[in-house]
């Protein structure tokens, strides 16, 4: 054969097995067919040259279509079973696993922090047992303040008046307490619990608000992975308990919305709508949201039943926590520790980086670009794609209201509360959300895969840093046990981040009710209480950081054990007592 024939024959091979894609799959490499159709076509003899160069000609084409065939048959498959619980369980208990996995690693490593073990006493039901203690005076008989011998559950309803906090939260603690124990691991795995489950809800309402399961678990896996969202689940706060009540809300609106009015969901709505009014103030912004949302997408029955439910669910909650909240109301205005840069730039620079930093780890917070990147794509790029995914309206409101209203509270008070990531993660599900909506380009449908390979990454340099280091009042709580002899007294001394209060409990949650006398300190003693103090054999200051001199002037302070940033110092006086020498 001429080399012209043997170009021909194979330009007409490649031509023949394109046309013929269909058959590809089920047809040999020596098709009688094709051979007789190049013999027939070209004016060439049949021959093994003919044969040979058929097969050598055609077999790029042939993997090339096969490959092709097989990539469209995952497309089909997926296509088709994408929806199946065959497919959606193990993905799903895939991202849960991880979750599990990050939220229990060293869950129990580090002592609670003063936020922590103040829920954990207000869940006893004592009220303001600790906070009623006397300072710079000597107790003999120390109360207790754990959870032996503490008042029913129900007096935590009416017991709240050290917090500006509803009581949800603290009484599921408690009954999760009463099953689990007080330790450091148990309280926090509720937390922990908490947002897990959130992590379902939060696939389910993506996916179906979206109709795409891809969408779902993209968000959820954000959800799992971003440490933010580690963080408060390791904690013994509300805030995993809220962003879960949050989805519950969401889902049932979505439900409530594709289903039209239906008794169910209604009271579902109804419930949920209590139970997260009653778990934290800061929901404020989400019920505006959720009005917003009901006011423009629904439509008859269904806004009416859904304005009837939360105007039930308001009432209920006026009824049922309105005293409560009229009694402690004055604490609203304790909001100190967020004062002091609560205007100029700031809030507005923490509202604008709030999408980074609730999906990325703070090692990776950085770039002015990269924030203005992910504003962009949660504050402005859902208006401009409404039409095409009408579904990113809830999400979008949600992502303004929440953080939008500790803005205007922070204008109004010169606070900073939308800088302190606990009182805005309730937005967080939103941004999840918008983040895994794709962008309508060849490009842009990729970053949903963008934004979780970026919580992937955040959620390894989380992993790598552990939990943040807190102050080891645990160990120091021992030595009171191991160190201070029986009939000693005791001087818990506070700081300026440690009221004394809170240490009489911290103690006493780590190593048992009080057996030593004991005295509150915040502020130099008093010659009768030195005087008292002297009666003692021997006098134990407990205190976070090295103690002044001037809180018990005219005596001795030598410091017999420190770590974990506390110190135990045994006090004596400069001078002999003369009740002593008697």
């Amino acid at each position: 054969m001429t080399v012209e024939q043997r170009n021909a024959v194979e330009r007409l091979v490649q031509v023949s097995l394109r046309r013929r894609a269909s058959q590809i799959v089920d047809t040999s490499l020596a098709d009688e067919a094709l051979i007789r159709e190049v013999s027939s076509q070209l004016n060439v003899p049949d021959c093994p040259e003919l044969r040979n160069l058929v097969q050598s000609a055609g077999n790029p084409i042939r993997i090339e279509l096969q490959n092709a065939a097989r990539n469209q048959a995952a497309r089909n498959f997926w296509a088709a079973h994408g929806h199946t619980k065959a497919v959606i369980l193990p993905l799903l208990a895939i991202v849960l696993a991880i979750g599990a996995g990050l939220r229990f690693d060293r869950i129990g490593s580090q002592s609670q922090w003063l936020d922590e073990y103040w829920a954990v006493y207000l869940a006893t039901g004592r009220g303001n047992l600790i906070f009623d203690l006397p300072y710079g005076q000597l107790i003999d008989a120390p109360p207790p303040c754990g959870f032996s011998g503490a008042p029913p559950f129900w007096h935590i309803w009416t017991g709240l008046t050290s917090v500006t906090q509803p009581p949800l939260y603290y009484l599921t603690l408690r009954a999760w307490i009463d099953f689990f124990g007080a330790g450091d691991f148990a309280t926090r795995a509720m937390s922990a619990i908490f947002s897990l489950a959130a992590i379902v809800v939060m696939f389910d309402v993506v996916r179906r608000s979206a109709s795409s399961t891809t969408q779902g678990l993209a968000a959820a896996a954000m959800m799992a992975l971003a440490p933010a969202q580690i963080d408060f689940s390791q904690t013994t706060r509300p805030y995993a308990m809220i962003l879960f009540l949050g989805l519950l809300v969401c889902d049932l609106l979505i439900i409530a919305q594709m289903k039209g009015p239906s008794k169910l969901p209604v009271v579902g709505l109804f419930l949920a709508f209590v139970a997260f009014a009653l778990t934290h103030y800061f929901t404020i912004g989400a019920f505006v949201a959720i009005a917003l949302f009901s006011l423009i997408r629904l439509r008859g029955k269904t806004r009416r039943d859904l304005f009837l439910a939360l105007l039930l669910a308001l009432v209920t909650v006026l009824v049922a926590w309105g005293p409560m909240f009229w009694r402690a109301r004055g604490l609203v205005a304790l909001d100190g520790f967020v004062r002091g840069s609560g205007s100029g730039i700031g809030i507005f620079e923490s509202f604008f980086n709030l999408p980074r930093r609730l999906l990325l780890h703070l090692s990776l917070e950085t770039g002015f670009l990269t924030m203005v990147a992910f504003a962009i794509v949660i504050y402005v790029s859902p208006i401009l794609r409404l039409r095409r995914n009408p579904q990113l309206l809830l999400w979008w409101l949600w992502a303004i209201c929440v953080p939008g209203f500790l803005l205007v509270w922070d204008m109004l008070r010169h606070t900073h509360f939308i800088s302190v990531t606990r009182y805005v993660l309730l937005a967080s599900p939103a941004m999840y959300a918008i983040f895994a909506t794709p962008f309508p380009t060849r490009i842009g449908k990729w970053v949903p895969a963008a934004f979780v390979l970026a919580a992937v990454v955040s959620a390894f340099a989380r992993w790598q840093a552990g939990p943040s280091s807190t102050p080891d009042v645990r160990a120091a709580s021992q030595w009171i046990k191991t160190d201070v002899p029986s009939g000693d007294l005791v001087v818990l001394l506070g700081g300026a981040d440690s009221e004394p209060s809170f240490n009489y409990f911290a103690v006493a949650h780590y190593a048992g009710e009080w057996k030593h006398p004991v005295v509150l300190l915040q502020n130099p003693a008093g010659t009768s209480l030195q005087t008292a103090l002297a009666r003692y054999p021997h006098v134990w200051v407990w205190s976070r950081g090295d103690v002044n001199p001037n809180i018990l002037p005219g005596w001795n302070l030598a410091a017999a054990r420190h770590g974990g940033g506390f110190v135990l110092t045994e006090a004596t006086p400069a001078l002999p007592n003369p009740i002593k020498s008697r």
